[in-house]
């Protein structure tokens, strides 16, 4: 046809991965290359590819998650982890106020069809200062902001 375009949702976590996540953080950042090449690859026949990184969206995902491997389990060696992560991100939550919703993903979603200005779109205020941040930082000078900003101690 010789347009079209290609939009791929993937999260913060492919481009920022945090504990106990990593299997997640994979997936994701796998689908951020893959949208990557495909804009590479496409483009060439009029074919645009974008990827949508929402940050913590306002749906059922969070109470579904499931703990597994050597987080699951009150009595797991990683317990503290997990108390200390869950807080920290209700605490970067609250002051960031409420949780995106979901229409506002499905806006920037719609944005990219029909606008097209960027391979990526950070969705979600959370999404866009955590990404700054990562762009702006080092790896040490972020890994050391987010321990602060989140409170872990491990």
């Amino acid at each position: 046809r010789g347009h079209g375009v290609i939009v791929n949702v993937s999260s913060v976590a492919g481009r920022v991965a945090g504990p106990l996540n990593g299997i997640y953080a994979a997936s994701k950042h796998a689908l951020e290359a893959l949208t990557e090449s495909l804009n590479l690859e496409a483009g060439h026949f009029g074919v645009r590819a974008h990827v949508i990184e929402p940050g913590g969206i306002d749906t059922a995902f969070i109470g579904n998650r499931r703990a597994v491997g050597a987080a699951a389990g009150k009595d797991s060696p990683y317990a503290p982890l997990v108390k200390e992560w869950e807080e920290g991100i209700a605490r970067m939550s609250g002051a960031l106020g409420s949780r995106t919703q979901a229409p506002a993903v499905a806006e920037i979603i719609l944005e990219a069809i029909e606008k097209g200005e960027k391979l990526r779109y950070a969705a979600g205020q959370d999404a866009q200062m955590v990404l700054m941040a990562r762009k702006q930082m080092d790896d040490e000078t972020f890994e050391s902001t987010m321990r602060q900003q989140l409170g872990l101690t491990w």
